[in-house]
């Protein structure tokens, strides 16, 4: 339903109510519904509707966490629609990743924020949780480097899968967010506000810093996964020489017992004492063996 405010949000909407609501404010349905696209990209778009009034469109990607546990977490990205009509201004997403509550609550209580002031606030929140995630995507990586050297299984594997996975997301968020950004800021109605323009610029800085930790994340994971499959694969190895070596060892008495088991002459075979004397020859090549194998690093 629209309301005679300065600002409304949509969240979760069903594709037919958004049409419906697009109709109310005649403007075209992408500029509501787009948010239920999972891979709607970051755009900016202005027009006037049938009735003659502007209209302003920011669309913004967000990054949303796919779980709430950390150790198998993975951010995806997600689209936020900024639409403008006349004064009043008119927000859709699908999902509220938390982040925004505050944001939207101050939207509440300022009513005399302007359309380009909330869109920026909008763009700072944004761009701040990114930095945020970055730094928690770069804290992933320290540790896995860490314990990298006791890696034999596929769980680190599947950890710096999803690792890379939200880099790729977060790449795509960042630059399509700083093209949105570099238009806004060439924007008369933005350029007009003279408190926006620190806040613009230190937007900017933030997209240029994620951008940088982004690509420095992107490097160092496919790094480290170059380096696990050779950890791993060497780990594997050193597991198969040790087994090898020891299947070497518990030959050793299953050689001498069926030597000792065939039916012809052969020493201590009339000795009540034989079998503990095949017993111990066996403890003794295999005590010798033990110490080769070790002096040649085998186990």
């Amino acid at each position: 339903m629209v309301k005679d405010v300065h600002w409304q949000l949509f969240q979760g909407l069903a594709e037919q109510e958004l049409e419906n609501i697009c109709g109310k404010l005649n403007i075209p349905n992408d500029y509501l519904t787009s948010v239920n696209d999972p891979f709607e990209i970051a755009r900016i778009e202005d027009g006037v509707n049938i009735k003659g009034h502007s209209t302003y469109l920011v669309v913004l990607q967000y990054l949303l966490p796919q779980s709430n546990n950390l150790e198998e977490c993975e951010y995806k990205t997600r689209a936020i629609s900024l639409v403008k009509v006349e004064d009043q201004l008119f927000v859709s997403l699908n999902e509220d990743p938390q982040y925004f509550s505050d944001l939207f609550k101050q939207f509440d209580r300022n009513i005399q924020l302007s359309y380009e002031e909330m869109i920026m606030k909008v763009f700072w929140k944004i761009q701040n949780e990114t930095i945020k995630v970055l730094a928690w995507v770069h804290d992933e990586i320290e540790d896995m480097q860490k314990d990298i050297e006791y890696s034999s299984q596929n769980k680190e594997l599947y950890r710096l899968m999803r690792l890379d996975k939200s880099l790729a997301y977060i790449k795509t968020a960042v630059h399509n967010n700083r093209i949105v950004l570099e238009k806004i800021s060439q924007d008369e109605s933005f350029q007009s506000v003279p408190a926006l323009k620190s806040l613009m610029h230190d937007v900017l800085i933030e997209s240029y810093q994620a951008e940088s930790m982004v690509n420095e994340g992107m490097r160092i994971t496919g790094q480290l996964s170059d380096l696990f499959s050779n950890v791993i694969s060497n780990n594997l190895n050193n597991v198969m020489k040790v087994l090898t070596s020891i299947t070497i060892i518990l030959t050793i008495p299953t050689i001498i017992g069926g030597l000792w088991g065939m039916n012809v002459p052969l020493p201590f075979a009339n000795s009540e004492a034989g079998f503990f004397m095949t017993i111990l020859l066996s403890l003794i090549i295999s005590i010798v063996v033990v110490f080769w194998l070790k002096s040649k690093d085998y186990l």
